[in-house]
């Protein structure tokens, strides 16, 4: 083809010094004077210059090159060497139109052929641009590449050249595959989080057996991470040694009786000579991996990139207890297991056992939801153990004191993570990427908030959000993470001189705020939320009230939330009055007596 063009050094660049037209050439034969002569010289000396730099940058962004002479697709075209490696053609292929559509994956092919023809016919000033999926023809791999082209026309506008290039993207598009992946895994994985914790607390909140709340807990946890068993082990302090307490395997909870004539399998904890065990007993801060898949069953710390796998059966636990135990596992075909930690007080007091057939990595989020799951079986197993000592009100008032804590707090803190995550998908849709990351940013905020709550409500301490700050600004920075970004306005106004409460008012009252704010935004569908605290001279009272769609007051009404509510301020020898209409809302009223020595003011 008398194109005008050179391929060299594998197809990436061509001579420009090659393409000088004649008359460029007949200049510089012709020319009269030396000046000129130097002048045209000079020229060509930059356009070899150019040429190098354009070879150059084409080699690096492995681009290939392509030119058609002619409008007429049967006709070959002229392809640079770095073109044909792109699409796995042989290196002396003479290219047609109908070669390359073959190497146009079948789902984009007619895409490319009207856009090739839309140039041509000169739409867009005939300008080329597309990104398409490429069947390499030498073994069928399938690539990405992004092309750019440019026709060109006579003075009747018809299309005499059609000249552009083609850049690998694959190596990209891969990545941009995989991390769209990623987030689509770890943003189901924190919703999956919420709603896994939600049911949880759920399932403890209606089971009226406490002695079945570690049976909801094992399952959800073997459900959540498709394990094939579970073990609890508990560090009984009498004797030292790690027992048997429960075990699960598919939907079958079995919990060891305390009569240790059954045998239970009990070992102590190597904390003497494994650095392994030692670190997990006495940090609480790692999950441990074990691998019962080695000659030796060994263990390590999981989320450690450096750790180190150490023998499993040291001195103080190899027992036959133990070793029965390991081989029943592998018998059943268990792989690996991860062990979980048990805390009470910030102390390790036992551990659960997930175990698996198949080896498998375990990402940080998924560690923190085996640690938040680990913190619901040691409440389950607390809440069992009140139980089974006692019957008395005194061990009832302190199991319902926990529900409502847990109920006020992972279960509405995970109500504001999923109203953030749901507006968070909303936003993706909408192609609002900031706005998405900022309400997935609020909802990790509200879980880690939201755990911290539940630890500190297990250990019966006063709420995080009480430390600090009164009661009035902890409500104000509650209203505002609860609803910032949804449809939901929550206003609170202070009216009255305020005085101060005791620690256990202000925290029935946030809780009762919170409880409160959490059905509006699940259940309401309101736009409008308010809060008035009036302090008056013998009474403490707060109002609250929403435009939602309101509900039946005489119906039954499952879980803590009114029930909790009415303890709540009857303990602190209040009364509440509710309201509700589909057509007005629902409003409360909270009354509290405010008299000195009365258990209200400080």
């Amino acid at each position: 083809m008398a194109t005008g063009f050179r391929w060299l050094c594998g197809g990436i660049g061509w001579r420009m010094g090659d393409v000088m037209s004649e008359r460029t050439q007949i200049s510089l034969a012709e020319a009269d004077s030396s000046e000129e002569l130097e002048r045209l010289r000079s020229r060509v000396a930059e356009l070899e210059q150019s040429e190098e730099r354009l070879r150059l940058a084409i080699e690096m962004g492995r681009i290939g090159l392509w030119v058609w002479d002619s409008t007429d697709t049967s006709n070959e075209g002229d392809w640079s060497e770095r073109l044909k490696e792109i699409f796995g053609l042989p290196l002396d292929a003479e290219v047609t139109h109908d070669m390359f559509l073959k190497c146009v994956h079948g789902e984009d092919r007619e895409l490319i052929h009207g856009k090739v023809m839309g140039a041509l016919a000169g739409v867009d000033e005939g300008r080329y641009t597309a990104e398409y999926r490429t069947i390499r023809a030498d073994d069928g791999r399938e690539g990405w590449v992004m092309a750019r082209g440019q026709a060109f026309f006579d003075g009747s506008g018809k299309a005499v050249r059609f000249i552009g290039t083609v850049t690998d993207i694959t190596e990209r598009k891969r990545a941009e595959e995989a991390l769209a992946k990623l987030n689509g895994e770890l943003e189901g994985l924190a919703y999956g989080q919420a709603e896994a914790l939600k049911h949880a607390l759920t399932m403890l909140s209606r089971e009226s057996e406490p002695d079945r709340f570690l049976d909801h807990v094992l399952r959800m946890i073997g459900r959540q991470f498709a394990a094939h068993s579970l073990g609890v082990w508990e560090l009984n302090e009498v004797t030292e040694r790690v027992e048997l307490l429960a075990s699960c395997e598919g939907e079958v909870v079995r919990l060891v009786k305390e009569d240790k004539e059954q045998g239970a399998p009990r070992f102590a904890p190597p904390v003497r000579e494994n650095g392994v065990w030692t670190t997990f007993f006495a940090t609480a801060e790692h999950c441990i991996l074990g691998d019962l898949e080695s000659e030796m069953p060994r263990v390590r710390l999981a989320g450690v990139a450096d750790g180190e796998w150490q023998e499993w059966l040291g001195d103080m636990v190899n027992t036959e207890e133990v070793r029965t135990m390991l081989r029943v596992l592998t018998g059943k075909g268990v792989k690996l297991t991860l062990g979980v930690p048990m805390l009470v007080g910030g102390r390790v007091v036992g551990f659960i056992n997930i175990r698996f057939k198949e080896w498998r990595v375990f990402r940080d989020e998924e560690l923190g939801l085996a640690r938040a799951l680990g913190h619901q079986a040691m409440l389950a197993i607390q809440l069992m153990r009140l139980s089974m000592q006692s019957r008395k009100s005194a061990v009832m008032a302190e199991r319902n004191r926990l529900a409502r804590d847990i109920h006020d707090t992972l279960a509405q803190g995970f109500t504001g993570v999923i109203v953030q995550l749901e507006a968070s998908e909303d936003a993706r849709v909408g192609g609002l990427t900031e706005a998405a990351d900022a309400h997935v940013t609020r909802a990790r905020e509200l879980a880690r908030n939201s755990l911290q709550e539940a630890r500190r409500s297990v250990q019966a301490l006063r709420p995080q959000a009480l430390e600090t700050q009164d009661l009035c600004v902890a409500l104000s920075k509650l209203f505002k993470s609860m609803t910032e970004g949804t449809g939901l306005t929550a206003k609170f106004e202070l009216r009255g001189k305020p005085r101060k409460l005791v620690a256990e008012v202000e925290c029935n009252l946030l809780r009762i705020v919170q409880e409160v704010l959490t059905n509006v935004l699940r259940h309401a569908q309101a736009t409008r939320f308010e809060a008035i605290l009036f302090f008056e001279e013998e009474e403490l009272r707060l109002e609250l009230e929403d435009d939602g769609l309101g509900f039946d007051v005489l119906a039954v009404h499952e879980g803590f939330g009114l029930t909790g509510m009415r303890e709540r301020v009857e303990a602190m020898g209040g009364e509440m009055t509710l309201a509700s209409s589909s057509e007005a809302g629902t409003s409360i009223c909270i009354r509290l007596p405010l008299v000195d020595g009365g258990g209200i003011v400080g």
